[in-house]
């Protein structure tokens, strides 16, 4: 059990680690002791935190957090450190602030309750992603269907005041680590109320919701979003965990490990809650319409590059538009761009037009971080295959070839 004491009319929770998830169990213990001695004032001390934790922990504290408010009428906290990084982490919830997220939305813990808020999520999270770190092909796509399907299962079936996302990017192990939680009813007592399907564990409940077609309500969906969550991540060879009231699925398709684990702690037998966790190695290609049965989902990030299509079959990659946020003059805004244009290959695998029309100038560090290192990535053979540079003026002509030439003799030498 957690350490606590009352401080004039609140209760002071102070948490020092938050590595594992059994913090989780402790915090929720606590709360329920503390509700039956009609507590109303709740802070929780992360001042003398010192690791860094993973959005599992984020995501679930923020929730009961703001299930416990809402219920019970409790008044939560939080106090840390400033720039302490699980602080910076709630930033976004308390405040949010959308331009503040399309600047940069990972590491954040963001509420959703609409299917605006889902579009708008789901879409500043592929965009950043695009300019972040190169997806193998099916990366994006699969990401895309996986993160709709999810959160609007929060929506239509949890009864749930809230949905809660957080996206952490690894770059070092190449991962994406994504966890979407609800405090509502659970996956048991949502397939209850079926005429199909009465569970009788939390176990048996998860275990039927990867299945295809099983759902609470013919009505709201046809019951593959779990299933399809559960093929595109065995189709990576990524991590896969479902939470549900007492449970968890632990389901590690890297190393064919599967575990369940019992007797975590709930909220209330209403209120089961549910946690789904998933991490996607964006370096491993999925073939989504494999993994989903010959399915191909048309999402959006699929549509705004078949937009970009000419009637030459070519993709035009329009500098003026694409760079009007970054601009041509730095190396960071010639990394974006290389990011981007990279994805947008692995979504539709068609020759690109690089266009300069419009564009009267760049720097030799943005030519060099945007052309010359996308040559040094992918070699000048495949590039002279997949790209042609038009409409480019001789000083951006001249700079770029430059900065090819350098790159060349730097690899040779």
């Amino acid at each position: 059990m957690l350490n606590y004491h009352l401080d004039n009319d609140t209760y002071v929770i102070e948490i020092t680690n938050l590595r594992s998830i059994q913090i989780i169990n402790d915090i929720i213990k606590l709360l329920n002791k503390l509700k039956n001695e009609d507590c109303k004032k709740i802070k929780f001390d992360f001042c003398n935190l010192h690791n860094q934790s993973y959005s599992p922990i984020h995501v679930t504290i923020v929730g009961i957090a703001q299930f416990y408010t809402q219920y019970y009428d409790i008044e939560i906290t939080f106090v840390g450190r400033k720039n302490q990084y699980f602080i910076y982490t709630l930033k976004n919830y308390f405040e949010n602030n959308k331009s503040e997220l399309e600047e940069n939305i990972f590491d954040k813990v963001i509420a959703f309750n609409s299917n605006e808020d889902v579009e708008f999520i789901s879409n500043q999270i592929l965009t950043q992603l695009k300019d972040t770190v190169t997806c193998n092909h099916g990366v994006l796509i699969g990401l895309s269907w996986c993160m709709n399907e999810i959160m609007d299962n929060v929506l239509n079936h949890s009864k749930s005041i809230s949905g809660y996302i957080m996206v952490q990017v690894h770059k070092r192990n190449k991962h994406i680590s994504i966890s979407i939680y609800d405090t509502g009813i659970g996956l048991k007592n949502s397939l209850s109320k079926s005429n199909e399907y009465n569970p009788s564990s939390e176990v048996e409940a998860i275990e039927l919701a990867i299945q295809k077609g099983v759902t609470c309500d013919r009505v709201l969906g046809q019951g593959n979003g779990l299933w399809g969550l559960n093929q595109i991540i065995c189709a990576n060879k990524g991590f896969l965990s479902i939470m549900s009231g007492h449970t968890e699925a632990r389901y590690d398709y890297l190393r064919e490990k599967k575990k369940i684990i019992d007797s975590i702690p709930i909220i209330n037998d209403q209120y089961l809650t549910t946690r789904v966790d998933f991490t996607i190695n964006f370096n491993n290609l999925i073939n989504v319409s494999e993994a989903l049965e010959n399915y191909i989902p048309y999402e959006k990030i699929s549509r705004d590059v078949e937009n970009m299509i000419n009637i030459s079959g070519w993709i035009c990659f329009d500098m003026l538009e694409q760079s009007k946020d970054e601009g041509t003059g730095t190396r960071s805004s010639g990394k974006k761009l290389r990011q981007r244009l990279l994805n947008i290959l692995q979504i539709e695998n068609l020759p690109v037009l690089i266009d300069f029309s419009n564009i009267e100038s760049i720097t030799s560090s943005f030519a060099d971080e945007f052309i010359g290192k996308l040559i040094s990535e992918i070699g000048f053979v495949q590039f002279s295959s997949n790209f042609r540079i038009v409409n480019a003026n001789d000083f951006i002509s001249n700079l770029i070839n430059k900065a090819i030439l350098e790159r060349q003799i730097q690899k040779n030498s």
